[in-house]
């Protein structure tokens, strides 16, 4: 369960599945936490463009880098709330952020989308 202690979410323990996954309650849980976080109590080392240090953001979350990772991943491609990064500063760390819903100033909302330089044959909105 994710706990609330000092304004912060705390990992307390991580029920998974016998098979090294999260459980879909627990997922849900960590997402929350972890969508909040990112959002609206950034910590100190996020980047403007919202990126962090996946190990930072577990460390900030206390549990480990790689359930920060699966629960990051987890979510259709259309409707994924966070974004990881490989060798963004080409120093072969990884890096995460929330794709949308920053109430945080430091993050400029300009550098979470890219750009389209060429024209597109169709685009379809909705």
């Amino acid at each position: 369960p994710v706990y609330r202690c000092c304004a912060r979410s705390t990992v307390r323990v991580v029920l998974c599945s016998g098979n090294g996954t999260l459980l879909a309650p627990q997922r849900e849980r960590l997402s929350k936490a972890l969508a909040s976080l990112l959002r609206h109590r950034c910590p100190p080392s996020i980047r403007s463009d919202g990126f962090i240090l996946l190990d930072d953001l577990a460390a900030e979350m206390r549990c480990s880098p790689a359930v920060v990772a699966e629960v990051a991943n987890a979510g259709s491609e259309e409707k994924r709330r966070f974004q990881l990064c490989s060798d963004l500063t080409g120093d072969g760390q990884t890096w995460v952020r929330a794709t949308h819903g920053h109430s945080d100033p430091r993050i400029r909302a300009d550098l979470l989308h890219s750009a389209i330089l060429e024209p597109l044959e169709l685009l379809v909105h909705g």
